[in-house]
C-alpha cells in the first residue's frame, strides 16, 4: 500500500529487454503478476512526493510480527486546508494490494475532517473484498480498514498534513 499510494513504478528485465508498469498493473491475483517468462523485477521507481504532501501507513496483525490482517496506507496533498488529491491503499482484503478510489474522489477538495474522513472510512470499507482466513474474518478486516482510514486522517490533520 505505501508504494501504491506513492505511485511506484516496477521495472521488469529480461535479456534484452526492459519493460515499466505501474505497480497497481503489476499484480494480476493471489500469488500472479504480469511479469513474462524470464524475466525479473529490477528496480523500483518512485516519483518524487509533491511539497507540501503527508503520508502514513498502519498495519493491524495479529501480533507484532505478525502479517498483516490489514494495511492502509494514505498520502494527501493540501492547498491550504483544503485536500488537493488523497491516494488511499488497502492491502490483505482484496485479491491485490488496492487503491481506495471512490475514498480519494471523496476527500478531493474537502477540508480532511469530521464529515469528509468518515465518508472516506465508510467508503474505503466498501471497496474491499476481504476473506476469512486463520487470520481474520472477512467482517473484521473491513471493520479494521474502516478504523485505519479513519485514523490515517486524523492524524495526518492533527500533524498539519490536513
Amino acid at each position: 500500500p505505501p508504494l501504491l499510494v506513492l505511485d511506484a513504478r516496477v521495472r521488469l528485465e529480461r535479456p534484452g529487454q526492459s519493460r515499466e508498469l505501474a505497480l497497481h498493473e503489476f499484480f494480476e491475483g493471489p500469488d500472479r503478476t504480469r511479469m513474462a517468462p524470464g524475466e525479473i523485477l529490477t528496480r523500483i521507481i518512485l516519483p518524487p512526493p509533491t511539497p507540501g504532501s503527508r503520508g502514513i501507513f498502519f498495519k493491524k496483525g495479529r501480533v507484532g510480527m505478525d502479517l498483516a490482517k490489514t494495511s492502509v496506507a494514505v498520502l494527501v496533498e493540501m492547498d491550504g486546508g483544503v485536500c488537493r488529491s488523497a491516494r488511499l491503499a488497502a492491502g490483505s482484503v482484496a485479491p491485490v494490494p488496492l487503491r481506495l478510489r471512490d475514498a480519494e474522489a471523496r476527500l478531493a477538495g474537502a477540508a480532511i475532517t469530521g464529515d469528509a474522513a468518515g465518508e472516506a472510512a465508510v467508503l474505503a470499507m466498501k471497496a474491499v473484498s476481504p476473506i476469512t482466513d486463520l487470520r481474520s474474518s472477512a467482517e473484521d478486516r473491513r471493520w479494521i480498514v474502516g478504523v485505519l482510514v479513519r485514523r490515517a486522517l486524523d492524524s495526518l490533520a492533527a500533524t498539519g498534513g490536513a
